[in-house]
């Protein structure tokens, strides 16, 4: 399901706390998730490239400089190929000293004695965790229901207020002086 807010989250929202609307709560969780994904054009999720890469989209090579759609946890290797028809292989990648990101950026900068060529055709893979940190279980495990724990505030309110919204429980209430 991938929620960027909690089930108590929106009870608190909602200031109702019975469980007889969790379902529908958690339903509208999962539709104002998948809405701010949506609006935004990217998740706010964690994605483990460590063993895959994730082939970065041409439009997000400027230059020497990689343009993530989401911020760097960490990063192992980066490939490199100046021809987009050669397969993938540990031969194109880049050493540690040919590349630099800051942990929780977007950017990568690569150095400048590697030339890239603009408009950018090749193909440009990146190893590595990326997105945001989501919490673990006793074994060590993600716990995928639960949202990420470093989630930008201002999209886990918008959860919030979206998911109480579409639950059509959310009651605003005005008092007088």
């Amino acid at each position: 399901r991938k929620p960027y807010c909690t089930l108590l989250d929106v009870q608190t929202e909602t200031k109702n706390s019975g469980s007889e609307n969790d379902d529908l709560y958690l339903q509208s969780i999962n539709f104002a998730s998948r809405y701010i994904d949506t609006y935004c054009g990217r998740d706010f999720w964690h994605h483990d490239h460590t063993s895959e890469a994730y082939r970065v989209p041409r439009s997000r090579v400027l230059g020497n400089d990689l343009i993530l759609p989401f911020p760097v946890i960490s990063l192992s290797a980066i490939r490199y190929m100046e021809d987009p028809s050669v397969s993938s292989s540990s031969d194109y990648e880049l050493s540690e000293i040919e590349y630099y990101f800051e942990e929780g950026s977007s950017l990568v900068a690569i150095s400048s004695t590697v030339s890239i060529n603009y408009p950018f055709i090749g193909k440009m893979e990146v190893f590595g965790t990326f997105g945001y940190t989501l919490e673990k279980d006793e074994n060590g495990e993600d716990i995928e229901t639960a949202p990420p724990v470093d989630i930008p505030a201002a999209v886990r309110r918008a959860a919030i207020i979206l998911a109480a919204a579409w639950s059509n429980e959310r009651r605003v209430e005005q008092v007088a002086l």
